[in-house]
C-alpha cells in the first residue's frame, strides 16, 4: 500500500549546508566528507559521483566501481 508521497520522498541537498546549521558541526562535517572523498580518490581513481547518508550511518552510493572485498558488505 502506498504511503502519503510527502513520507514516501527521500530529501536530496546538494551541499551540506543545507543538513548541517552554520558552525562547528558544518565544519567537522565538510572536513570528514573530505576525508571520505580523497579516500575514495585514492582507491579508485575517481571522485565519488554521490554520497548517500543514512542514519547512524554514512555511505557513498559506488554507481560505477564495486566496494572493495575487504569491506565485507554482505
Amino acid at each position: 500500500m502506498a504511503g502519503n508521497m510527502e513520507e514516501d520522498t527521500i530529501p536530496v541537498f546538494t551541499s551540506l549546508s543545507d543538513v548541517y546549521e552554520e558552525g562547528p558541526q558544518l565544519e567537522v562535517a565538510k572536513a570528514r566528507y573530505n576525508k571520505l572523498k580523497h579516500k575514495f580518490v585514492e582507491l579508485y581513481g575517481q571522485e565519488p559521483e554521490i554520497f548517500a547518508r543514512a542514519p547512524g550511518l554514512l555511505l557513498f552510493l559506488l554507481l560505477i566501481v564495486p566496494p572493495p572485498k575487504n569491506w565485507n558488505i554482505k
